[in-house]
């Protein structure tokens, strides 16, 4: 396995994860990428999955445009935008912790870029081997 299947393992693990869990939504994964960094990987998204994530606390109304989206996506008419919004903004909402839920999904990650890595090195051990000879 390499590295960009162990990362796209990822990504659909945590697309899994988001569809499955109830009140999601496929959009939430829709524009999210994962990039190697040199001592961590970086998921990036839309400000929503950060939302859904980790929640919204009280006190403060949400942007009106992902919550006219979100109307859209359910059928809902544009009048409900403002309750919507306010309601919000006196509740907040719960986080869904997507990424604390991951655990087993971030070892399985970490397993194949370890598989991924002992197979560069192995197929660098024999070009080496095949270009000087065996050197033992």
């Amino acid at each position: 396995m390499d590295l960009k299947k162990a990362n796209e393992n990822l990504l659909i693990a945590l697309d899994n994860k988001i569809r499955s869990t109830k009140g999601s939504t496929a959009s939430l994964v829709k524009n999210t990428s994962i990039k190697e960094m040199k001592e961590h990987i970086q998921v990036r998204s839309s400000d929503a999955l950060y939302f859904a994530n980790w929640g919204r606390g009280k006190g403060k109304m949400p942007p009106p445009t992902p919550i006219k989206k979100w109307l859209k996506r359910k059928g809902l008419p544009i009048s409900a935008l403002y309750p919507v919004m306010r309601k919000i903004g006196e509740r907040g909402t719960k986080g869904k912790y997507y990424f604390e839920n991951i655990r087993d999904v971030a070892f399985a990650y970490c397993k194949d870029v370890a598989e991924a890595t002992a197979e560069e090195i192995q197929i660098e051990q024999n070009k080496i081997t095949q270009k000087y000879g065996n050197t033992n």
